[in-house]
């Protein structure tokens, strides 16, 4: 195995580390996804979360799947990109 490749392997078992520390289950048994990353676009947009025929208060939670493609740490405040075959959205967290 290549420097490069031990690197790329280290790098990514930090990532998943992180993730352990961080509270997430990494390989749940089950997940109901609620909503499609267009659909959570979407609802961002308007100010009256209304989607197909049910209506969403703002601030209620959502569930969507798909894979993070970027994780960008601002301090205490991150960033990631959620991608699914629907789109693209952008999550935001507060570390306590």
């Amino acid at each position: 195995m290549s420097v490069r490749e031990e690197h790329e392997l280290a790098s990514r078992r930090q990532k998943l580390e992180l993730w352990r520390q961080l509270g997430f289950s990494l390989y749940p048994a089950n997940f109901k996804r609620s909503h499609s990353a267009s659909q959570v676009a979407t609802l961002a947009e308007k100010s009256v979360s209304v989607l197909e025929g049910s209506e969403i208060p703002p601030g209620d939670e959502v569930s969507v799947a798909g894979r993070i493609m970027t994780v960008r740490p601002h301090g205490r405040l991150w960033f990631a990109t959620l991608e699914d075959q629907t789109g693209k959205i952008q999550l935001g967290a507060i570390e306590e």
